[in-house]
């Protein structure tokens, strides 16, 4: 079935169970919320603030975990919200990405049109009003996006350098690129929907109780899963760097900004080289080569631990928020302190004596 043909199908969909927001879709000027992502630039700063002090300082502050299966159980489901949320994001914008790729090409997807349609406009304005609306929701998903990493927090599980690395640069990115409105706007967003869609979904099934045979079989799309992510990051690239070669070449004079090009260049770059090291760990390295090279798992995560595809340690945590990591790498209970050594029974004691005294 043709990209356009499933998108008109969604919408059908969509048109008949909530029609209100299907209208307010049609309707929807980005205008408005643009001019605010302007004038707050202050939000994402306060946001990762807020968002590192309680990766790096409230675990030192938190009591016992709560109950396991209450919080796994929200943890899954939020994460069924974010696939459900991913795929109609995805059916939103990937259908007019497409059709615009094969009516004008793939430099217009890029650079955007000419006139009145520079930089955004081509993807948000017009007929186009609800894909303009999705891009929003994109930008601004990447603030509730960090109660990923605080159900990781409550749960007492280490957050890797990956993970808050990756949301972190996310929502700084995301904010300036719609603080600018850059032309490649709707490729990022497009293939950040699609990788989602099905990022969140696995993690739903891992998380949430479910059939052997289903989480079996959906632990065995793992490396897929990693494999898309690298290939996200490999089209992020692509998608920057030729806008910015039409840019300087004066080829075409792309609605892009200069800065907003390089931070996108060594956000997706680094992703790459990251994503790519955790694949060659978790997937290709033999298993006497994992255990020999424990010691320098990759940002800082167990790769046993973190077959799964979530991108986090199960390292637990001390009263300090201290990490126990001599004791997790292979499922070991701690070792005894000196103090904690066995100790002789009484019984045992008595016998000494009495065979000293014969």
């Amino acid at each position: 079935m043709p990209l356009h043909t499933m998108g008109d199908a969604s919408s059908g969909v969509v048109r008949a169970l909530f029609p209100c927001f299907v209208e307010y879709e049609s309707n929807f000027k980005s205008e408005p919320l643009v001019d605010y992502t302007v004038a707050h630039t202050e939000i994402p700063i306060f946001a990762v603030t807020l968002y590192l002090g309680m990766i790096f300082y409230l675990p030192q502050h938190l009591g016992e975990a709560p109950g396991k299966g209450i919080v796994r159980k929200a943890w899954g489901i939020w994460n069924l919200l974010l696939s459900i949320f991913s795929i109609v994001g995805a059916s939103r914008t990937v259908p007019v990405l497409y059709d615009q790729w094969i009516k004008a090409g793939f430099v217009f997807t890029v650079c955007g049109g000419t006139g009145n349609s520079t930089g955004s406009q081509w993807y948000t304005t017009g007929t186009n009003s609800p894909t303009g609306l999705w891009v929003g929701l994109f930008i601004y998903s990447k603030l509730p996006e960090l109660l990923d990493t605080a159900f990781l927090v409550i749960q007492k599980k280490q957050v890797i350098f990956l993970h808050w690395f990756h949301h972190v640069t996310v929502l700084l990115y995301c904010w300036h690129a719609y603080h600018h409105q850059v032309s490649t706007g709707l490729w990022f967003a497009s293939m950040n929907y699609c990788v989602h869609s099905i990022m969140y979904l696995y993690y739903f099934i891992m998380i949430f109780p479910s059939p052997r045979t289903i989480r079996k079989a959906a632990q065995n799309l793992a490396p897929g899963i990693t494999t898309i992510q690298i290939m996200q990051m490999i089209g992020g690239i692509i998608v920057t760097c030729t806008g910015w070669y039409h840019t300087h070449n004066n080829q075409r004079n792309c609605s892009v900004d200069a800065a907003n090009s390089k931070l996108g260049l060594g956000m997706y770059a680094s992703y790459c080289v990251l994503f790519m090291a955790l694949f060659f760990d978790k997937f290709l390295k033999s298993r006497s080569e994992k255990s020999g090279a424990e010691a320098k798992n990759l940002c800082n995560a167990s790769v046993s631990n973190d077959a799964a595809g979530f991108f986090h340690g199960n390292s637990p945590r001390d009263s300090r928020g201290r990490t126990s990591t001599a004791s997790s790498k292979r499922g070991r209970s701690p070792s005894p302190s000196p103090k904690s050594k066995r100790q002789p029974s009484p019984s045992s004691t008595r016998a000494r004596r009495s065979s000293k005294a014969k």
